[in-house]
């Protein structure tokens, strides 16, 4: 098996790059890719340890994109021996400002709520640029106004909850154009969390633009995979899976729970 997406402490995970090595070759992975949201460094630390295992490792990220007003999350695939992320990097600097007024936003919609936190408070316990919302209910959670992070996107910072606020995402045209300009594969994550009944519909044009679809996914049913796996096949479309693994944050997603089998193993023209 194998499992292409998974999140480190780079980004909203809880386990170091190395941890993600390590628990990955005790069962027995075929392939990984640690897919940091916009931000591959959490893969470039692993790098530096690969010589200790045997599986095949990936280098990868997982964009924030806007279409048609929707916020899309977009893997990057890249060949481990990949090193010039510099268009990459310029894409993933543009969102990180709008990032910075989407946190600022929601910072004072809780203080307007009685909340004693502080956006300066949430970048010196968080000082990762990969910092997300994620981060914001881990600070709550620190400071006891919530018990875990799925209570305060629930009840505070989801669409049509009191501290939503909508982030300016880069639109998903020119970070498939990134992520190809640095000669990676750019795949569609996790469709069903769109919360959109038809892949094809909803994407259209764009389908010709993108490598491939996330079709196994730790929240996806054999229902909803099998269209996936569908719609890949009838467009020539790479067909990828990952647990979406973030260690404690998400407690019930394992590595390598979605069962990713090995025929979806990456393959790289220059490897």
């Amino acid at each position: 098996m194998i499992d292409l997406h998974i999140h480190t402490t780079y980004s909203d995970g809880t386990d170091t790059p190395l941890e993600i090595l390590q628990m990955a070759d005790s069962l027995a992975l075929n392939q990984i890719a640690i897919t940091d949201h916009n931000c591959v460094d959490g893969a470039i630390e692993a790098k530096k340890y690969l010589n200790k295992f045997s599986f095949d490792f990936v280098i990868g990220c997982e964009l924030s994109c806007d279409y048609k007003d929707k916020e899309i999350h977009l893997l990057g695939y890249f060949n481990k021996d990949t090193d010039n992320f510099d268009i990459l990097r310029r894409f993933i600097q543009k969102g990180d400002y709008a990032k910075q007024i989407q946190h600022r936003g929601i910072i004072e919609k809780f203080q307007g709520l009685g909340f004693d936190v502080t956006y300066d408070e949430l970048v010196q316990k968080y000082p990762t640029a990969a910092r997300n919302r994620v981060h914001i209910a881990q600070l709550l959670i620190s400071k006891g106004y919530a018990q875990s992070v799925s209570e305060v996107f629930d009840k505070y910072v989801k669409k049509g909850m009191p501290c939503y606020v909508k982030k300016q995402s880069q639109p998903l045209a020119e970070g498939i154009e990134a992520i190809h300009s640095c000669g990676g594969l750019a795949v569609i994550a996790h469709f069903y969390e769109y919360k959109k009944p038809d892949f094809e519909e909803f994407f259209g044009d764009a389908i010709q633009k993108i490598d491939g679809i996330e079709a196994y996914h730790s929240k996806h049913s054999l229902e909803q995979t099998d269209k996936l796996i569908d719609v890949a096949h009838r467009y020539g479309k790479i067909i990828t899976g990952g647990s979406d693994y973030h260690g404690t944050v998400k407690p019930n997603v394992k590595l390598g729970c979605a069962n990713v089998p090995n025929e979806c193993m990456l393959k790289f023209n220059n490897a």
